[in-house]
């Protein structure tokens, strides 16, 4: 993962290794090393934060210095995320912390029942966590209080977005899942293939460990070698947003064509009346 800002691009890499580059001549600025692989935030306020072995970095983007680090008990295996003046991460002992921006100090922490490989997510007053327990947690940002919980029948590598009043998430057990942001409960789920299906002894099922993406409405994800489109409502294709998308190019189309149309028109006014004007001087 990159982080850009104005004058520069940093990146990780798996070997520890943090760089910064200047974004027009892709000369080094600085690096800094760390000691597992690094995955980074945002840049924020000329800070951005690392996780990588099992700490939490805060790191200058002027000159690479640490300006703070925390350690937890377990290895890190996902980028934090910023909100505000808090970051939220999760570690491999289990916990996902929320720690104070400036100091690097633990607001809260809460335990899960296994790890997680994903970036928490942040909506409104929510931090939502996709955890290799089967669950997805939704926490109080503020003080970690768990607001709700929902269970799939396996772990969960996929990423969550949110959209609109719910969120959308692959489990290994085979589906995809829309719930409701704001309580968990259930909306709808999609099946490519094979599904675990509260059954201890099936073990085929097709994993959906991609992340989803929200565009015009729909969920886009990749599982069993395709990628689906998903009306974020229905699972079903979206006609509607497939018409707005039409009528989008159409309007484009018009809009690039009436500039050329109008110089067009200028051309022949001005080829009529100089054609005009030679006739009366003849």
């Amino acid at each position: 993962m990159s982080a850009l800002s104005n004058d520069q691009v940093i990146f990780g890499d798996d070997t520890g290794n943090l760089y910064s580059l200047d974004k027009k001549s892709g000369e080094v600025k600085w690096e800094q090393n760390f000691s597992g692989a690094v995955y980074p935030s945002n840049i924020i306020r000329n800070r951005i934060f690392i996780c990588s072995g099992e700490n939490c970095y805060c790191v200058s983007t002027q000159n690479g210095s640490i300006v703070w680090e925390t350690s937890t008990g377990g290895i890190i295996t996902s980028g934090p995320s910023v909100d505000d003046d808090t970051i939220y991460f999760c570690s491999w002992d289990n916990f996902v912390y929320a720690l104070d921006y400036k100091t690097g100090f633990l607001k809260w922490k809460f335990q899960m029942g296994w790890g997680s490989d994903n970036a928490p997510l942040i909506n409104k007053q929510f931090v939502y966590i996709g955890s290799s327990d089967n669950n997805i947690y939704a926490l109080n940002k503020t003080n970690g209080k768990l607001e709700w919980l929902f269970t799939s029948n396996a772990a969960i590598h996929s990423d969550i977005v949110a959209f609109g009043e719910n969120i959308f998430f692959g489990s290994d057990d085979g589906r995809v899942y829309a719930l409701n942001k704001s309580n968990g409960q259930f909306v709808w789920s999609f099946s490519p293939r094979f599904t675990i299906d509260d059954d201890l002894y099936n073990y085929i099922t097709t994993p959906i460990i991609s992340d989803p993406v929200i565009y015009y409405r729909n969920v886009i994800i990749g599982a069993n070698g395709k990628i689906y489109a998903l009306d974020s409502m229905t699972t079903e294709i979206n006609e509607i947003s497939q018409k707005s998308r039409d009528q989008f190019n159409i309007e484009d189309l018009e809009k690039n064509m009436l500039p050329i149309f109008l110089f067009v028109i200028i051309l022949i006014v001005i080829s009529v009346v100089l054609i005009l004007r030679k006739r009366k001087i003849v």
